[in-house]
């Protein structure tokens, strides 16, 4: 059923060029896809260039256009995506009344705080406030769709790209003009040049060794130099450098504390650019096996001297689609079969005499570790931005099923040796990347689907469970880069969370595009019948799920404080993506709960957040250097660790967000007395009569005011009231958490059946009886053996006391079990 698209709560997507405008000169010279990505109201927007030509840092023909002309020629789509969230701190009263949040470090590491912004309300899905739970298995979405000023930009179905946007834009808005400020003063760029004319032979020498050491185990391979480039130790000085040796000091320079590299560091940047723009443009020029490894180290590693606003939104995915191509045209996804035909050959040989040299078969070893790199790196980019990886299907797939059998994982996994570790990790990197692209494609698009779908995610999330039972022991079985194995926990961890994101984002899916009746989006929507019963006890998909999220997130940043801040400094972009979303994701979680029953939950996720800002905001400073709250700033660590003091600064200043509509709520009660009884709708009548005595939000009200507290404060007594999203607060509360809880007021449902105690996991059968407790077994979980009593009203005993003696009438016809 195709809904109106007024009330659609659909994916908004990246933004794209209308047809009637023409791609650029360049994108059209090259036969390229052009999409115009450039936010046209920005007054940083000094030059609009297409998303491809910025990438590359070429000339772009609309930077010779109209800024009017362009923005008139903007599909609507394009024109919705522009409405972007304004998120300085003069836009709103409700804004102006944040306090900012200090971020808490080891004094002996930091010694100045960062004071971070808190982000505003809007930036968090804004559909997911109206859910709540009627009932085990029921879900209403109620009111309408947001006003147009509350509505989020950004597309939660694609979470790694609608981070980046909301990292880039509130960076910009809140950091970059101290960033661009120092950009306009500091001096022209030189041009490009040599490696061997910028960097004397031994200080060459020491940043191959870093990157060797410290970077490459990332990729787990072995670096192939052509015959033909220079080596930097050769004294030749006609001879060729070699371009990947000049992209791998680049992206070591990142990681010295050498004066003399931080000084050259602009050279290096231009010339590593300048190389990889030849390459992509005029890849015949260059040698193929060091193109393609000069676009994967820069695909994985972007450049970080350059400030948010020009360089956060750079896109690898553009450098390792170049890559692919590349190697496609030398046909290196034969490097596998080649592989096996050789070991094959050595194998058949008598007598100990072989034609295999050990030189072929290193070759073959190490080209098919650089197409499975490739692979891994493909799956990586494309993990939450709504992508399809080359390797998911089709041939390529094939060929990395062919690489699992060259080298399998033995009985001890680990080997003593430090490249069959690699090997290892580099087979488990494409076991677990596989598991999560099976998950996140599962498709939800008709009723018809739930079974195939529920299959599909279930399949991958058990998979992911089983790798994460061999990755977990190696970071201390492993007598080589523990760090790194490590790491690839943590990794494995993200991509079950997104598994688990995308499939709960679709769930809800069910509640609004799958309706019953199309008369009203309030409509009381029972999946029970499609996908409830499959569920382990019949519990709700969503409960599951969001009980396996929770857990997760926490668990991801306790192994990240795990990590050393030296080497953290050496992962690739992608994982400090990976972190943010955990982080956002986890504050997510917290206002919905909070949301739906007006109190914290107990536990220590505040400060593991605090504590990971602070090990992001050493990992981005380089060895000696200074500190302060912009200091960094172009590291990805350190964007990462401002983003989450944003979104933990939205948490604490959570009172002042909902205090207005608080306040109404109250004074709503107090010159209505008979809005106590009459806003409490019997459990028999619908969920649409329910949401007609609510009252209505204007749109003059602000964001923050609309988001908080807008559907719990009248729901309906006696109804389950939760979010899709979120397993552990599923209890029979008082929706309404300033009512009072003394009868006469029915609080409790009158079928003694449906009473349940949040405390302990159990529900109270015969209560008018012989109040016998029993286990309740079909909807409910044992909270206290997991820990999860996160009920606001467990910690009050009157309220159990007055519930254990409350004398229920019997059950009457129009109540239902």
């Amino acid at each position: 059923m195709k809904r109106p698209a007024e009330n659609s709560i659909s994916s908004t997507g990246p933004s794209k060029r209308s047809r009637s405008l023409q791609a650029c000169a360049t994108c059209r010279k090259n036969k390229q896809r052009c999409e115009l990505l450039e936010d046209l109201n920005s007054s940083d927007t000094a030059k609009v260039k297409c998303h491809r030509c910025r990438t590359l840092d070429i000339f772009c023909s609309y930077e010779e256009m109209d800024k009017g002309a362009l923005q008139t020629s903007l599909t609507p789509k394009t024109q919705a995506r522009e409405h972007v969230l304004r998120l300085s701190s003069s836009r709103s009263n409700t804004s102006n009344a944040l306090s900012p949040l200090p971020t808490t470090t080891d004094e002996s590491e930091l010694t100045s705080v960062t004071q971070a912004i808190p982000i505003e309300i809007t930036a968090l899905p804004p559909d997911l406030w109206n859910f709540s739970m009627l009932a085990p298995g029921k879900w209403g979405y109620s009111g309408e769709s947001p006003p147009e000023h509350a509505s989020s930009v950004w597309n939660w179905s694609t979470p790694i790209g609608s981070l980046r946007e909301l990292t880039n834009r509130y960076l910009t808005e809140h950091y970059g003009s101290a960033v661009n400020e120092k950009g306009k003063a500091s001096t022209p760029l030189p041009s490009p040049q040599k490696l061997s004319d910028t960097l004397p032979p031994e200080k060459i020498k020491d940043l191959l060794d870093i990157f060797t050491s410290h970077f490459l185990p990332w990729l787990n391979i072995n670096l192939i130099h052509s015959k033909q480039s220079q080596p930097h130790s050769s004294p030749d000085p006609n001879g060729a450098d070699s371009i990947v040796d000049l992209v791998c000091c680049t992206v070591a320079s990142r990681y010295s504390s050498d004066p003399f590299i931080s000084s050259v560091l602009p050279q290096l940047q231009v010339s590593s650019n300048e190389i990889i723009s030849q390459v992509i443009l005029n890849p015949q020029k260059a040698d193929p096996l060091e193109s393609i490894q000069s676009l994967l180290i820069s695909s994985v590693w972007a450049p970080i001297t350059y400030g948010p606003s020009a360089n956060g939104m750079r896109d690898g995915y553009l450098l390792l689609a170049a890559a692919l191509s590349l190697a496609s045209e030398i046909q290196l996804e034969k490097a596998p079969e080649k592989l096996i035909a050789l070991r094959k050959l050595q194998a058949g040989t008598t007598d100990g005499q072989t034609t295999v040299e050990d030189d072929e078969l290193k070759e073959a070893e190490d080209l098919t570790r650089l197409w499975v790199a490739l692979l891994n790196t493909d799956s990586l980019l494309c993990a939450g931005a709504r992508r399809n990886p080359s390797s998911h299907g089709g041939r390529r797939r094939g060929m990395l099923a062919k690489y699992f059998e060259i080298f399998p994982l033995s009985i001890d996994v680990l080997s003593p040796d430090v490249m069959k570790c690699r090997d290892t990790r580099l087979h488990l990197f494409g076991r677990m990347l596989e598991e999560m692209n099976l998950g996140v494609s599962a498709s939800l698009n008709a009723p018809g689907d739930v079974d195939g779908w529920y299959k599909q995610i279930f399949d991958a999330l058990d998979f992911l469970r089983i790798s994460k039972r061999l990755v977990s022991p190696l970071p201390v079985l492993a007598e080589h880069d523990q760090f790194y194995f490590r790491m690839l926990e943590i990794v494995l961890c993200c991509c079950r969370l997104l598994v688990l994101q995308q499939s709960l984002h679709a769930a809800r899916l069910l509640f609004t595009q799958f309706a019953e009746s199309d008369v009203s989006r309030a409509s009381l929507i029972s999946p029970s019948n499609s996908h409830s019963s499959k569920t382990p006890n019949e519990h709700d998909i969503m409960y599951l799920w969001g009980g396996d999220a929770r857990p997760l997130m926490e668990h991801i940043l306790i192994l990240l404080l795990d990590a050393d801040p030296a080497l953290l400094g050496t992962s690739p972009d992608y994982v400090f993506h990976m972190i943010s979303f955990t982080a956002l994701f986890l504050v997510t979680h917290k206002l919905l709960v909070w949301n739906t029953t007006g109190a914290e939950i107990p536990g220590a996720e505040d400060i593991l957040l605090k504590k990971v800002m602070g090990l992001l905001e050493k990992t981005s400073r380089a060895r000696g250097s200074r500190t302060g709250p912009t200091t960094g700033i172009e590291h990805p660590a350190k964007r990462s660790s401002m983003l989450i003091g944003g979104v933990l600064g939205l948490w604490k200043n959570k009172e002042k967000l909902a205090h207005n509509r608080r306040q109404k709520d109250r004074n709503s009660k107090d010159g209505h007395a008979d809005m106590g009884t009459s806003a409490r709708v019997h459990p028999s009548q619908s969920y649409t009569e329910a949401s007609d005595v609510t009252p209505r939000t204007s749109s003059s009200e602000s964001p923050s005011e609309y988001q908080l507290h807008a559907h719990n404060m009248h729901t309906p007594a006696g109804q389950y009231s939760t979010h899709p999203g979120l397993a552990y607060d599923l209890q029979t509360t008082p929706s309404d958490p300033y009512t009072s809880l003394s009868p006469p007021t029915p609080q409790l449902p009158q079928n003694p059946q449906s009473i349940y105690h949040p405390q302990t996991g159990l529900s109270q059968t015969n209560l008018y009886m012989d109040q016998t407790p029993s286990n309740y077994t079909v909807y409910t979980e044992n909270y206290a053996a997991d820990g999860w009593t996160e009920s606001a009203l467990f910690q009050d005993p009157q309220f159990w006391n007055e519930m254990w003696n409350y004398q229920a009438p019997f059950p009457s016809d129009v109540f239902t079990s």
